[in-house]
């Protein structure tokens, strides 16, 4: 079996039209300017003494550039019991920034540059896929994911919320994108070539599904 290859955003029409199976990945970048606004917003704070806004302003900063991204969807549930009401309704993903963490960051800003060094350069290495598939022609199906997120983009799709398509996966993962803010050119897709002729790459896909969980999976 091939070893896997990376394709970036501008990449994917070079694909080879082969089956195997895709993951997509979103690689978080933090601008400079936006890290150094944040630094110098973060001293200012502190050299007046307004510790809590320093807090603030890390705790949005560290949303709005990573976290956001990778909030996991709300369960809708239902809880009943004998001779007791029923409870039904959605549960929303709760994103805590870790205590510690902000701390550190408030002792030491510059803290700030290595997480965007490092951050930047986690995936895939380090980072849970966004979407895995298959297809017995990879490049038309990558193709499609592509052609889908761009036109979307472009016509403001996700302010029509009836548009989700929840019975295509390839369109709702194309809303998602779109919904969640997520930079295209920040996107990036391995795919692996299957060898066998007769669909083994359905099994892996499954497999992998069951694994990783991927944030935007369908299956």
């Amino acid at each position: 079996m091939s070893q896997s290859k990376k394709y970036d955003w501008s990449e994917i029409s070079q694909i080879p039209n082969i089956p195997g199976i895709y993951a997509w990945y979103y690689a978080p970048e933090i601008t400079k300017f936006d890290l150094k606004k944040a630094i110098e917003s973060i001293a200012e704070s502190k050299c007046s003494e307004k510790q809590n806004e320093a807090r603030k302003t890390i705790r949005n900063f560290l949303q709005e550039n990573l976290f956001k991204f990778f909030q996991k969807d709300s369960y809708y549930a239902s809880i009943k019991g004998a001779l007791k009401p029923v409870y039904r309704g959605e549960l929303e993903h709760i994103q805590n920034l870790s205590d510690s963490l902000i701390e550190r960051i408030l002792e030491n800003p510059h803290r700030l540059s290595t997480i965007k060094t490092v951050i930047e350069k986690s995936a895939p290495n380090f980072s849970s896929p966004l979407y895995i598939g298959m297809s017995e022609k990879l490049r038309d199906r990558l193709m499609t994911h592509k052609m889908m997120i761009e036109r979307y983009r472009a016509r403001n799709f996700i302010e029509n919320i009836d548009d989700k398509n929840e019975g295509d996966s390839d369109k709702n993962f194309a809303y998602r994108i779109c919904q969640r803010g997520f930079i295209p050119t920040r996107l990036f897709v391995m795919i692996q070539k299957i060898e066998k002729t007769d669909q083994h790459f359905v099994d892996i896909e499954n497999i992998l599904n069951r694994i990783y969980y991927p944030l935007l999976g369908r299956n």
